[in-house]
């Protein structure tokens, strides 16, 4: 009696475990303090612009910059982590 069992990898199956690994290393503590220290210098930042009484343009770019970072995140793990895998 044979017992063994045969298993195919997807390409969907490839993508899905790069983006779990992905994850995995989101939750190490080197990222969550670099998270961390993103958003405290997000919000040092933030508070210099209002005491310094910056112009809407220095307010408008700050916040671009942080959704530009945030955008990277989401798209690396939407995004490229997909496309590169297959």
């Amino acid at each position: 009696m044979n017992r063994s069992v045969s298993l195919t990898l997807t390409a969907d199956d490839y993508a899905a475990a790069n983006q779990l690994h992905c994850l995995k290393c989101f939750r190490t503590r080197s990222a969550l303090a670099f998270f961390a220290m993103l958003i405290l210098a997000y919000v040092i930042w933030m508070t210099i612009a209002y005491i310094d009484r910056w112009g809407a343009i220095g307010m408008i770019a700050l916040n671009a910059i942080l959704v530009a970072v945030l955008a990277l995140l989401i798209a690396n793990y939407f995004l490229f982590i997909p496309i590169s895998t297959r």
